[in-house]
């Protein structure tokens, strides 16, 4: 997995998206898998491992095809995250929530499956240095071309 923090970021200051790099003496990033304690998953995502999910971060992920299922993870003393995600053929619709406020709506469908992808295309930096939440909420939308609903977390970098 490349860290986003090597690729530059994306910062969200009001609606304005601009780029950003971390110089020098930055604090490094840290990836938790999706078994990590500190996710909190509501009813309707499982583990799934080995198999078809051995090129996973670390072989696992946490699926879900439930709509209005949600993944939180809490991001300790940091400035910018990354989620990674599965994009396959049978892929739904999913929001991203950081400390409540909606970041987007997100399409994993794809007509290959590509795992351990950056979501947010290199990261987000959000404007300060502390703790903050992000949510991703599973929908009950769908690419039409994608075979199911489906919605996973791989990992997410702090």
């Amino acid at each position: 997995m490349r860290s986003f923090f090597s690729q530059g970021l994306k910062a969200v200051l009001g609606a304005t998206v601009v780029s950003a790099t971390l110089g020098a003496g930055a604090a490094q990033a840290t990836v938790y898998d999706d078994t990590h304690p500190s996710w909190i998953y509501s009813n309707g995502w499982g583990v799934v491992s080995g198999g078809a999910y051995a090129d996973a971060y670390n072989g696992t992920l946490h699926l879900t095809s439930t709509p209005g299922s949600v993944a939180t993870f809490t991001c300790v003393n940091s400035a910018a995250f990354e989620i990674y995600v599965t994009r396959a053929f049978n892929r739904g619709h999913f929001e991203v929530y950081l400390n409540g406020v909606k970041l987007g709506t997100f399409d994993g469908y794809s007509p290959y499956t590509d795992r351990q992808v950056p979501l947010l295309g290199g990261g987000y930096y959000v404007g300060y240095v502390g703790n903050f939440t992000l949510t991703i909420k599973s929908l009950d939308t769908k690419n039409p071309a994608s075979a199911n609903y489906f919605v996973d977390v791989d990992a997410i970098e702090c």
